[in-house]
């Protein structure tokens, strides 16, 4: 079942530009990750500073290999070295057209 990921991330000390540029370069990298979809960084824009990273994933096994063995390889660096604080949201994707056809 499809799944995604929200990071609620933090950037330290008005370090925005590097968290979205950090950003740019792990997307680019993240193409060959096995159960990969796609990932978006939403930037705020109501004066809080909290960006969110969402991903899709083919699986949730998928994401946890990756959380576990390809995340500092994607950033280049430690996730404590960013310099960001985060949570993570999960998410499953629902089938709205098998719902619908359920409803019937």
């Amino acid at each position: 079942m499809p799944v995604v990921k929200i990071h609620a991330v933090r950037a330290a000390d008005a370090r925005e530009a590097d968290l979205e540029g950090r950003f740019v370069s792990c997307r680019a990298d993240m193409g060959d990750v096995p159960g990969f979809r796609g990932l978006e960084l939403l930037r705020p824009v109501d004066g809080v500073g909290r960006y969110f990273v969402v991903s899709w994933w083919y699986f949730d096994d998928s994401f946890y290999d990756w959380l576990s063995y390809g995340r500092e390889l994607a950033h280049g660096v430690s996730t404590a070295r960013l310099g960001v604080a985060s949570e993570l949201l999960e998410f499953e994707v629902v089938d709205l057209r098998g719902l619908a056809g359920d409803l019937r």
